[in-house]
């Protein structure tokens, strides 16, 4: 029975890890605006914190010369992919705790994998190309006439991310069924 141990240790700990994510990620997102992107912090080939990408090739106002209210906007636009990555972390903290009480195949189970996978679903088709747009409107809202932009940004990391996301429907469903195979085994003799 050692392994349940294992299994309730390692659900513990990753889901230890996931809180803290949940709590830091946001207070970074607001630092990163309240600082101007971490100008304080050097910018080298081996650490850069950039939050935002480069708008095509329009020239985006510095964030040291940014009003207050349109770095608050630039927040609040930033609340769109947070949010999917909190609500996939809170289902993910909840499929742990299933894990650290040694619940494997429920039904409960299944349907947190699927939450998951439609979060991160949901995040990549629908939300981020909303964020994208938003992002680049406040990021060029100031420049002139001409040289502001609405930008969908569509790159790898999104396909990547969907194709993350298709997978963990593939084993939602794969889970699906293991649970139904496990259901009617209980009760042969």
């Amino acid at each position: 029975m050692n392994y349940q141990k294992k299994i309730a240790r390692l659900s513990s700990f990753l889901r230890l890890v996931s809180i803290f994510f949940i709590i830091i990620v946001p207070l970074v997102y607001a630092a990163y605006w309240i600082t101007n992107g971490f100008s304080f912090l050097p910018k080298d080939q081996f650490f850069s914190l950039e939050l935002l990408h480069q708008v095509a090739d329009v020239e985006m106002m510095p964030l040291e010369k940014m009003p207050s209210y349109m770095k608050l906007f630039g927040f609040l636009v930033m609340l769109l992919p947070l949010g999917v990555f909190e609500i996939t972390m809170y289902f993910f903290i909840r499929l742990l705790n299933l894990f650290k009480r040694l619940i494997i195949f429920s039904k409960l189970n299944v349907k947190l994998i699927k939450y998951i996978g439609i979060t991160i679903l949901v995040g990549q088709l629908i939300v981020h190309p909303i964020y994208s747009a938003l992002i680049s409107l406040v990021m060029t809202f100031l420049n002139p006439p001409g040289e502001r932009m609405i930008n969908i940004y569509f790159g790898t990391s999104e396909f990547v991310l969907i194709g993350i996301g298709l997978i963990v429907m593939l084993i939602a469903y794969i889970m699906e069924e293991g649970y139904e195979i496990y259901e009617e085994q209980k009760y042969v003799i």
